[in-house]
């Protein structure tokens, strides 16, 4: 494995949380944030604008497939990758769920953005252990992270 995904990984696995516990607000990105990341992540992956890794786990023919993105937001540094996991893959989810890393001062942590499929949140994306947050940011939010952005408003060179 290259030093960037070895760099990306070995620094963030100390600093994980249960996978559906909300973060202290002060030490995670807002919601709008992640939101934004999540939506111009897929974008961009779609458009096949992003380097792409051969993951170790569950890639038996080491193909690089896995669209990788590094931005920058508030102070944040952020690395958005779709899931790679045994349930993201049989679920068929490998082109759906995010996992966003971040890190800012010292602080760092990861969350998972999915499309939610039940409740009153059922078809939009939200923040797994935060969606509570999610549903207030839906409530007073115009417009949705989609549209604030076009697809040929990024940069492709």
């Amino acid at each position: 494995m290259s030093a960037a995904p070895m760099a990306m990984t070995q620094p963030l696995a100390r600093g994980r949380q249960h996978p559906h516990a909300a973060p202290d607000a002060a030490a995670a990105p807002d919601v709008a944030t992640l939101l934004a990341i999540d939506a111009e992540y897929r974008t961009r992956a779609g458009l096949e604008l992003l380097p792409k890794i051969a993951p170790r786990r569950l890639n038996p023919r080491h193909r690089a497939w896995l669209p990788v993105w590094h931005a920058e937001r508030d102070g944040w540094h952020l690395t958005a990758l779709f899931s790679n996991t045994l349930l993201a893959h049989q679920r068929g989810a490998t082109r759906s769920w995010v996992i966003l890393y971040y890190q800012r001062k010292g602080q760092r942590g990861q969350c998972t953005v999915v499309t939610e499929f039940h409740g009153t949140l059922s078809g939009r994306r939200v923040i797994r252990g935060r969606e509570a947050e999610c549903s207030r940011y839906y409530s007073r939010a115009p417009t949705t992270p989609d549209s604030w952005f076009c697809a040929d408003q990024i940069e492709t060179g």
